[in-house]
């Protein structure tokens, strides 16, 4: 995936879609040579806008290789004719082509009367639009784009320095758009920074070399202009290498990003650039939810802010089949390069720059007014970028043609549509290594003041209808690699990460990095050793925390009561308490706090008492199992043999009854005997004997 912005901005160049000076653009004439400067005068600003009674303001660097008695000569020329390709006829003089017939003579202004050019001359043309105000101003009775050379005249005549700028006059009443507001082109300036993955698989930093300068010159532009309305894309897992880095780069950045002062926002991106496609294609849209609720979490403690979650941008791995998935995570505009955008055949190069169109799986209903924002699309305008690639341009001259370009634009769209507004709109992405100059250059063009204002939010615009036609386009088809490897790992790591934090919270910073380090692990440029590297250092790191949690072993006891207790002794070695639960199975003993039990052990011994309930005496065994609490993780198991000498209830109840009918029988049968000896002591001892012979003398007759 193509994802520098940089190496775009050379395809498209290479391609001739647009132009730089000294390069041909679309249509463009043979370029001139490059613009003289044999004294290195260099301007500062220029006037973006000038009103209809206003005035046209340059301001230059100091420099002292001006010789004395030169000649600063402005030419005026022509009015740009034709709105349809106005922005395309700026560029071409921008390029070197022929600016056209000047409408009065030069204004000659002597070195003398521009004041001292170590302190930078500064130049105010007064400008009216009828001959009947100032007579020294430059009557401009129409709206639209001026050329405006510059001359510098050496005191022999010779040419030391020209530049071609542009001065550019709204109308005096601008058209109103949808909105009852008058219209203007809303402009998103992006300033990205990425990375490869930037932490090693034990956490620590491990920042890519090849990245530092960038990391370096964004550090220097975000503290060069605090206040310009920057939009922030930068990578997340950046900022976690940088967190954990205690280097001269990583300091800076970090602390530019939160001084008091910057007005940047950031937009939401997953933690680390990802082949979005083919995590869509392999079912893992919840592993791509984590990626962006990690990545908005680090977003807002490295910048302060709540990254703005509707825009999604530098991503070229999108398919068809994503853009739902997209649409379901609130993603309301993406923003692709134009090569990534299968448009409509009217919708040329120069309008993708602008038009809001919309995603084919996303149109809206017509049926409603005004209908629904969908999911749209727009192309990256890459006219900043390319401005700053001119390293030879004054950061003046650069800011003036970006803001000319961008007025432009607004002017064709208002000869197109008046009522398109507020739907046109800029999306620039700005190299790191620009030119802080040109951004405090361009800075004023988008105040407002003029036809551009400034989104730094990124806030989409609704897609309209340009002469009762929405623009509806689509991305590419792609055949991504399969995912499905990863998003497996991703989510075994996830598993094992959360376990160990539901039982240590908020005290062991490591699951955090771990955290980072399994959301690295889906970065499309890592290779499938390092991700099972990393997969497995989480695994035996977070073996280690809970092996520091020991449990009883397996052991016998004795239980000689009914009602007892069952004591387990933990002894947990970290610093900080932990949660765990205890899940118990076993057949004849009921535990009366139930069988799964969440257990707070602090540092040290810990002796829980369990108490319990024996319903059938014997042995028997209990089996313990201690897992995270949120039953992901196990810990440890251990049984415990016991051995019951309590009846249960039923038994003794039995055993009590066994008894009473015995203890009935033993009444009864002493109470006979007793009788039967009372009986006995009561007769004569001759009734006896009497009684003893008649029975002897009845057994002989008997046997007779």
């Amino acid at each position: 995936m193509i994802r520098s912005t940089v190496l775009r901005l050379s395809l498209l160049v290479a391609l001739g879609i647009f132009a730089i000076a000294g390069a041909e653009g679309v249509g463009a004439q043979d370029s001139p040579a490059a613009p003289a400067d044999a004294v290195g005068l260099r301007l500062r600003s220029v006037s973006p806008f000038v009103p209809p009674v206003g005035s046209f303001e340059l301001r230059f660097e100091p420099t002292d290789a001006v010789p004395p008695g030169s000649v600063l000569e402005i030419r005026f020329h022509r009015l740009i004719s034709g709105r349809a390709n106005l922005r395309d006829r700026v560029n071409r003089i921008s390029a070197g082509a022929a600016p056209g017939n000047t409408i009065r003579r030069p204004v000659r202004i002597p070195d003398g009367l521009l004041g001292n050019p170590l302190a930078g001359w500064a130049v105010t043309l007064p400008v009216t639009d009828s001959d009947e105000g100032d007579p020294q101003a430059i009557v401009l009775p129409t709206d639209g784009i001026i050329p405006v050379s510059l001359d510098l005249v050496g005191p022999d005549g010779s040419d030391l320095w020209n530049r071609t700028v542009f001065l550019v006059r709204p109308p005096s009443e601008r058209p109103i758009g949808r909105d009852g507001r008058p219209a203007e082109l809303a402009v998103t300036v992006a300033l990205a920074l990425d990375s490869p993955p930037t932490l090693a698989p034990d956490g620590r930093a491990d920042i890519p070399e090849d990245i530092i300068p960038n990391i370096n010159a964004v550090s220097g532009l975000l503290e060069a202009v605090p206040d310009f309305p920057f939009t922030l894309a930068i990578e997340p897992n950046l900022l976690s290498g940088l967190d954990r880095s205690e280097t001269p780069s990583a300091v800076a950045l970090a602390s530019a990003l939160q001084q008091p002062g910057l007005r940047g926002v950031s937009v939401r991106r997953t933690d680390v650039p990802v082949d979005t496609g083919g995590i869509i294609a392999a079912n893992g849209l919840d592993v791509l939810e984590d990626l962006l609720v990690v990545g908005s979490e680090v977003l807002e403690s490295g910048t302060l802010q709540i990254p703005v979650d509707h825009t999604w941008v530098l991503d070229d791995s999108l398919s068809p089949e994503s853009l739902p998935a997209l649409d379901g995570l609130g993603v309301r505009r993406i923003v692709l390069p134009a090569d990534r955008i299968i448009r409509p055949g009217d919708v040329d190069d120069p309008e993708a720059l602008w038009r809001t169109m919309v995603l084919a799986n996303a149109q809206p209903d017509v049926t409603e007014e005004p209908p629904f924002t969908p999911l749209t699309v727009i192309a990256e305008d890459p006219l900043l970028a390319l401005q700053s690639l001119d390293t030879a341009a004054d950061p003046g001259v650069a800011a003036n043609r970006v803001s000319t370009e961008l007025a432009a634009q607004w002017f064709s769209v208002v000869d197109l549509d008046p009522t398109a507004f507020p739907g046109p709109q800029a999306f620039m992405f700005v190299p790191p290594m620009i030119d802080p100059a040109i951004l405090l250059a361009l800075a004023p063009a988008l105040d407002g003041s003029g036809v551009l204002r400034s989104e730094p939010r990124a806030a989409p615009p609704p897609a309209v209808p340009i002469d009762g036609e929405y623009a509806v386009a689509n991305v590419p088809g792609t055949e991504p690699p399969d995912q499905s490897p990863a998003l497996a790992a991703f989510r075994s790591s996830l598993t094992t990460i959360d376990g160990v934090r539901s039982v240590v919270g908020i005290s062991e910073p490591i699951v955090d990095t771990w955290t980072l380090l399994n959301t690295q692990s889906m970065s499309e440029s890592m290779d499938a050793a390092t991700r099972s590297a990393t997969h497995s250092a989480i695994a035996s790191q977070s073996r280690v925390i809970l092996d520091r949690i020991i449990s009883p072993g397996d052991s016998s006891l004795v239980l000689g009561s009914q009602q007892s207790a069952i004591p387990l002794r933990f002894d947990n070695t970290l610093p900080y308490p932990v949660d765990v639960e205890l899940r118990i199975r076993s057949n004849r003993i009921e535990f009366d706090d139930g069988d799964r039990q969440l257990l707070r052990l602090e540092p040290g011994d810990n002796v829980i008492e369990l108490p319990v309930t024996v319903r059938a005496s014997g042995e028997s065994t209990i089996r313990f199992d201690v897992i995270s609490p949120d039953g992901s993780v196990g810990i440890a198991s251990f049984e415990r043999q016991v051995q019951a000498t309590r009846f249960s209830g039923v038994g003794a109840a039995l055993s009590i009854i066994s008894l009473v009918i015995l203890a009935g029988w033993w009444i009864s049968t002493i109470r006979k005997r007793r009788r039967r000896a009372r009986r006995t002591e009561g007769r004569h001892p001759s009734e006896s004997v009497t009684s003893t012979d008649s029975r002897s003398e009845d057994s002989v007759d008997a046997r007779g």
